[in-house]
């Protein structure tokens, strides 16, 4: 796992998994981390990132992340969507 808080990441995979929704998670698009999580469970890294906010699971009291797996870091700064996201991250 090699994210960190303020990376910006493209998602791979938007498709839904166990609970059935994606929380408006597009492929494609990029996003800035705002939280690198791993599971108490089951041991994957999750991300969180600005702009969704997942519900709280209910036993463990703390919000639903997305599995890392789902995103590749941006590498290029130039690219215009990274521009995008971080205008909207410093507004």
């Amino acid at each position: 796992m090699n994210f960190n808080v303020s990376d910006k990441v493209v998602c791979v995979d938007d498709k839904p998994r166990k609970a059935g929704t994606t929380l408006g998670l597009q492929c494609g698009h990029v996003y800035c981390v705002r939280a690198v999580f791993q599971s108490p469970v089951s041991g994957r890294w999750g991300l969180r990132v600005v702009g969704i906010v997942a519900p709280t699971h209910p036993f463990w009291n703390i919000e639903y992340a997305f599995y890392a797996d789902r995103f590749r870091k941006v590498e290029d700064v130039g690219h215009p969507a990274v521009a995008d996201v971080s205008e909207a991250v410093t507004a």
